[in-house]
């Protein structure tokens, strides 16, 4: 614990120098030494003081136990946030630091305002620091609240901004704001969007169908890892896909080995078992075209969300193998996303007669879901 009990302009050289030699004092730590300077607590006697000193301290320690679960960690940070300690993101947010800002403008920002009346002014700050931390901790906690708050800080709404919008309104009134400001970040023409030129907005539209569909079923517990989907590279990627980027040999043939144990036996050729090099992108069409039905695969009906690590372990690879690397990278623990499960469990289609195929009923399927789910954001 700081006591050291000089504040003042020259409060950051000071500390510099005491701590000449050792590891440099943090900003938080900087700001803790200014809320716990017994200088700061004017006309109380000391018994007082060193009560008011550990109350702070261990509502201090508990709120940064809080900060260091890496899941509100990372709801609450739009990206990697490498602060050490970090409570520091509740004071800069009291003070409007912005990137621009040096390491200690927090620290000068309060040390200022501790100047003339620095008893009320803990009081008053410390105060404030609670309120800021209680009302994350609620959106981290209340289901509803944690997934539309972090849907936005993914978009790149800041918590200051969300604040604003909660600042003394219900959390009905705060909901129906944050369905408004997700419904300007939905594009118009969800079903014309194609992979490539609007990759970011189907990430976004695919990201909010989990997140709405989760949402949508009261019996569901789980929440979206925001975390994870930060940390890791996720991707959008193709239901059943073309392998028109495979150019060696090797890979050819493994593709084709793996595929054809999909394809009923009657509808293979036998050119596609004796390709050449310069033949195989029309032998890939035409054995792909036996899962797509001839389907554009680059809409939206025909791509999900995933993690980059399931995605590079079957890029190319058709519908059937597709879905069976889903089941079992599930069953060893890895995470995937509630509407791409059901698309590979062909959930959405009431036919599942043919489970190696991902064929035009089941893409209208998909694509109605999507669009049904996420009218309530049309409203």
């Amino acid at each position: 614990m700081i006591w050291y009990e000089s504040v003042g302009d020259d409060s950051i050289e000071i500390f510099t120098r005491i701590n000449s030699g050792k590891i440099p004092l943090t900003n938080g730590e900087l700001i803790k030494a200014l809320f716990l300077n017994s200088s700061n607590f004017n006309k109380m006697d000391l018994e007082k003081i060193k009560l008011r000193q550990l109350e702070i301290a261990s509502e201090w320690d508990k709120i940064e136990y809080s900060l260091q679960n890496e899941s509100f960690w990372w709801f609450i940070n739009e990206k990697e946030n490498k602060l050490s300690t970090r409570i520091e993101f509740i004071f800069d947010l009291m003070s409007n630091k912005t990137d621009k800002d040096d390491d200690h403008f927090t620290f000068r920002y309060f040390s200022g305002k501790f100047e003339k009346k620095p008893t009320q002014e803990i009081n008053a700050n410390w105060q404030d620091v609670k309120k800021y931390f209680q009302i994350l901790e609620e959106w981290f906690s209340e289901r509803e609240l944690y997934h539309k708050v972090g849907f936005l800080i993914v978009n790149g709404i800041k918590i200051k901004e969300l604040l604003k919008l909660k600042d003394n309104k219900s959390k009905n009134e705060f909901l129906k704001e944050l369905n408004a400001q997700i419904t300007s970040k939905l594009p118009v023409d969800i079903d014309e969007l194609e992979y490539g030129n609007d990759t970011w907005k189907i990430k976004n539209i695919l990201l909010l169908h989990n997140i709405q569909s989760m949402l949508n079923n009261e019996n569901e517990t789980n929440r979206f890892p925001f975390d994870r989907y930060k940390k890791e590279k996720w991707d959008v990627e193709h239901i059943t896909a073309i392998a028109d980027k495979l150019t060696t040999e090797k890979h050819q043939e493994d593709w084709l080995r793996d595929t054809l144990k999909f394809v009923p036996k009657e509808k293979i050729k036998p050119e596609w078992i004796n390709y050449d090099n310069d033949s195989f992108l029309k032998t890939a069409k035409e054995i792909s075209d036996v899962f797509t039905e001839g389907n554009d695969i680059n809409d939206i009906s025909n791509l999900t969300l995933l993690d980059s690590a399931t995605n590079r372990s079957y890029k190319n690879a058709v519908f059937p193998l597709k879905r069976s690397t889903i089941i079992e990278r599930e069953k060893t623990g890895t995470f995937i996303p509630l509407c791409t499960k059901n698309a590979f469990m062909k959930f959405y289609n009431k036919d599942v007669s043919q489970m190696s195929i991902w064929g035009k009923e089941d893409r209208n399927a998909y694509l109605n879901d999507i669009l049904t789910t996420l009218e309530i954001f049309k409203k």
